[in-house]
């Protein structure tokens, strides 16, 4: 299940990175940093209704993304992904949320994910 979900949302974002391009480049291979943004704009949008189902692999994404970045995008970037990352942490503990309904993560993970990231 935790793999299901994890290629369901990359595949969703893989997606969503196609529609945004123009028309001549819809089927070349996606590069890092357009699944690093995408993956940032999917986070941000969960820190308004958090769920560790959706920001976990959102998470594993971005690790797996984030070692093909060239280090001036990172800095370029830092701030915002900081934010993120302390959002993810503060709203995971005041939600409360010890783990997902499919018992496949939750807060520990969420913290695991924030911190090796």
């Amino acid at each position: 299940p935790r793999a299901l979900r994890l290629s369901a949302i990359t595949t969703a974002l893989m997606e969503t990175i196609r529609e945004r391009r123009p028309s001549e480049n819809k089927q070349s291979g996606i590069q890092p940093l357009e699944m690093f943004t995408v993956v940032l704009t999917a986070l941000e949008g969960t820190l308004s209704n958090p769920s560790a189902s959706t920001q976990l692999p959102l998470l594993q994404i971005l690790d797996l993304t984030i070692p093909h970045l060239k280090p001036s995008v990172l800095g370029h970037t830092f701030r915002t992904v900081s934010r993120l990352f302390r959002g993810i942490l503060t709203s995971s503990s005041a939600s409360g949320e010890g783990g997902t309904a499919d018992g496949l993560g939750g807060n520990n993970a969420l913290l695991l994910h924030v911190s090796s990231t």
